[in-house]
């Protein structure tokens, strides 16, 4: 194999392991390529002042109530994997400078929310608390604060 591939996964890998069957099955000079994502950034081109799904972003990973919901893994990908030590027969090199733009439904930016593991942890231990987090943001409520959908734009773009 030349190339091994992980998106959004590597911080919650055994690592150790991770590597040693990295090894086994790369071909010599194989590529590792450790693919993370940073917090999204939504924008709403009809209506550029409303910041509401970006607020609910930011209080996802920032807010206190989800502070003994947090888990220690998530931590790595915060940093862009810059914090991952690669073996030392390893060739490294790190890149930070990748961006991907794409057209989402707020309901979309509202699922991705929904599947962080902070929320889900929430969700699994106090699932009244984690809807009233989104209810309290307008977040899930169709005449809520979400971005205005236009008939000719229905896509936010991130």
């Amino acid at each position: 194999m030349q190339l091994l591939t992980a998106c959004e996964a590597a911080h919650w890998f055994d690592l150790e392991k991770f590597f040693v069957e990295s090894k086994r099955i790369l071909v010599q000079k194989g590529v590792v390529a450790l693919i993370g994502y940073s917090l999204l950034e939504p924008f709403d081109p009809l209506d550029p002042n409303n910041q509401t799904l970006t607020e609910l972003v930011l209080q996802l990973r920032k807010d206190s109530v989800f502070a003994d919901y947090r888990n220690e893994n998530c931590m790595s990908i915060d940093k862009h994997y810059a914090d991952l030590i690669f073996p030392s027969d390893f060739d490294y090199v790190y890149k930070d400078n990748f961006i991907h733009t794409v057209e989402a439904y707020a309901h979309n930016i509202v699922g991705f929310i929904e599947s962080w593991s902070p929320y889900q942890q929430m969700l699994k231990y106090n699932a009244a608390e984690a809807q009233k987090f989104l209810l309290k943001n307008d977040a899930c409520t169709p005449m809520g604060k979400c971005p205005t959908v236009h008939p000719r734009f229905d896509d936010i773009f991130l």
